[in-house]
């Protein structure tokens, strides 16, 4: 079967690159999330220039204790009884994090006229990314604005101006309303360092840390979700590779600075006192690196380097209640991790690999040989994660391994086959590199998702490559649950495609630079400081 889609060019390159920033992709060089984190976080760590992990066990809420009873005097005649003082019923938050996935609503039709848009703050000059969309629950999303992208630390024009205006904006994505919007504005001191811009939820605790610019001078602020207040600040430097810990506790996991000579640590801390880790755990090496977990982990994904071996590492997990490190001396790699396990394998010479999947509590579940030159990655379903950005995708509990032989889908958690595909089926196109996997209902389909911006779909029920559609492919793009929405921004064209039959459904002429995203479920755009609802 030939494969066909978007040619490559320049312009769709760079804004590929530019889709690493998400998160920590903005801060200064650690190894790679593709190969300690989501997969989805490689892609998901997408930001757009001009305009940077696993899901998150997010449940719970704040809750606002009600004031004691008033006594009421009661007389001294017996005929008459005391009024009881009415009890205050405490109101729930507004906002709280959405546990499970957040579904995605698509755009039939378009109507006359955008049912909102709002401003943003921050400065418009070109040197800044578009608005970054991180969808919380049903209908409610933050936007940060006005960040730069970290590429022009490196000198230029646009390091020229160090005036800075960040800001944060909780909006319901259903109607436009505004519920609080923060912007701080500042100069940048590039002497200090350039961390870049990163917006990360705490779990379920109702608040996340924002750290913008440089740390110095910029936010290092906690946040209350409800409120947009800043409820504690702390070093941006030593907090910013923090892992959630994903409960209730607002907490973070944090190693020491990859760049010390001297032996490393890695201790869970609460970032409105970080001064006071929880505990704190020695390892006889250097450069620990912390993962995220499962979605309810009780250890997490560590490794470090040995001081007197620099090449070699030492895989563990490390407790979240007591700190203990675990050593895993039977991995040579830690692959990635998905909602319900962590990938770890133990390579041969030829190639191949023993990739073992353990549960959230360290234990290992399943053991399956995949053979070199396989790609092992989630199967992904159309709905978002709670904190995640743009290519981010809530995942379906499978995964996809696909090789010359064909697809096989295994359940995550026991390692069974759940399904197979026809001999051969897409093995043309395992060469160019296999990024993701969608369990597609629109197209009755799994499709892999190609390192060169195409897929290739096959029929669930026959098992079989079914027929390229034209539809668009681009992990610039966004996915409903029927319909693909793709920008063009040499063209200044946007269109939604009926995955099942191809048919372009509706077009809209684009912003300079605009892009579309899913925000709290619901399609918006997003250029400049501005966001506006499509449909």
């Amino acid at each position: 079967m030939t494969t066909t889609g978007p040619v490559f060019d320049p312009a769709r390159s760079a804004a590929l690159r530019d889709i690493l920033h998400e998160t920590v992709a903005t801060a200064p060089a650690r190894p790679s999330r593709t190969r300690f984190a989501l997969l989805g976080g490689l892609v998901g760590a997408a930001v757009l220039l001009a305009g940077g992990t696993a899901a998150l066990a997010l449940t719970g809420a704040l809750h606002f204790g009600a004031p004691d009873p008033v006594p009421v005097p009661i007389t001294p005649t017996p005929s008459i009884t005391p009024t009881p003082t009415p009890t205050t019923t405490p109101t729930a938050p507004r906002i709280r994090v959405q546990s499970g996935p957040i579904a995605r609503h698509d755009v039939d039709t378009l109507a006359d006229r955008t049912r909102w848009s709002i401003d943003l703050p921050g400065i418009d000059d070109g040197c800044r990314m578009n608005p970054q969309a991180y969808s919380v629950a049903d209908g409610l999303s933050v936007f940060v604005s006005g960040a730069r992208p970290k590429e022009y630390e490196g000198g230029g024009a646009c390091t020229e101006n160090t005036d800075e205006r960040v800001g944060l904006t909780m909006v319901d994505t259903t109607d436009g309303e505004v519920l609080w919007q923060r912007e701080w504005s500042y100069t940048s001191d590039r002497d200090g360092g350039f961390a870049g811009t990163r917006f990360q939820l705490l779990g379920t605790s109702g608040r996340a840390m924002f750290t913008s610019t440089d740390g110095t001078s910029g936010a290092h602020d906690v946040i209350d979700l409800n409120t947009g207040q800043t409820l504690a600040t702390y070093d941006a430097r030593a907090l910013l590779y923090g892992v959630a810990v994903p409960d209730d506790s607002g907490d973070l996991v944090v190693s020491s600075d990859p760049t010390r000579g001297t032996p490393g640590t890695i201790s869970r801390v609460d970032p409105m006192d970080a001064s006071t880790p929880r505990w704190t755990t020695p390892v006889d090496g250097t450069g620990p690196v912390v993962a995220p977990g499962t979605s309810d982990a009780s250890v997490l994904p560590a490794y470090y380097y040995l001081a007197n071996d620099p090449n070699t590492r030492v895989f563990g997990t490390i407790d979240l209640a007591s700190g203990a490190f675990t050593r895993h001396p039977e991995f040579t790699d830690y692959r990635l991790t998905s909602s319900l396990v962590t990938l770890w394998a133990a390579g041969a010479a030829n190639g191949s690999s023993d990739v073992t999947a353990l549960d959230g509590s360290g234990t290992a579940v399943w053991t399956r040989h995949v053979a070199s030159g396989a790609a092992l990655v989630p199967v992904n379903t159309v709905a978002s994660p709670a904190g995640a950005g743009q290519t981010d995708l809530a995942q379906a509990g499978q995964f996809a391994i696909a090789d010359a032989a064909g697809v096989t889908v295994i359940d995550q958690l026991s390692g069974d086959t759940v399904w197979t595909s026809a001999p051969g089926a897409c093995s043309a196109s395992i060469g160019r590199g296999v990024v993701s996997a969608l369990a597609d209902t629109a197209r009755n389909a799994f499709t892999l998702q190609l390192g060169d911006s195409t897929g290739c779909a096959i029929d669930r029920t026959t098992g079989k490559a079914l027929p390229d559609l034209g539809v668009p492919a681009s992990p610039l793009d966004s996915l409903g649950p029927k319909y693909t929405y793709a920008t063009s921004w040499e063209t200044r064209v946007g269109t939604a495609y009926d995955r099942a039959t191809g048919r372009a459904l509706w077009t809209v002429d684009l912003d300079s630079r605009e892009y579309w995203d899913f925000a709290g479920g619901y399609l918006v755009r997003l250029h400049g400081n501005r966001i506006a609802s499509i449909g």
